[in-house]
């Protein structure tokens, strides 16, 4: 994986995130915690906002708080 671009997966699965369905969006919540930066966040949030669905709320704040703590570690 060192040549991987994780950038171009955030993408891709920031895009396939936002067609997709709750229990979909739950999944996608575990690569994007390993992948995403601080660009996935509102989308996250966005979505958190909207839905009453606990796993995906929980999968959610998974994946924003690993996000930031990987964030802040890159500092």
């Amino acid at each position: 994986l060192y040549n991987f671009n994780y950038q171009q997966v955030e993408r891709i699965l920031l895009e396939e995130y936002n067609k997709r369905d709750k229990h979909m969006k739950a999944m996608i919540c575990g690569p994007l915690s390993t992948v995403g930066t601080l660009k996935s966040i509102p989308v996250l949030k966005e979505t958190y906002k909207r839905t009453r669905d606990s796993f995906l709320r929980w999968s959610i704040e998974v994946a924003i708080n690993r996000i930031e703590i990987k964030e802040q570690s890159n500092r």
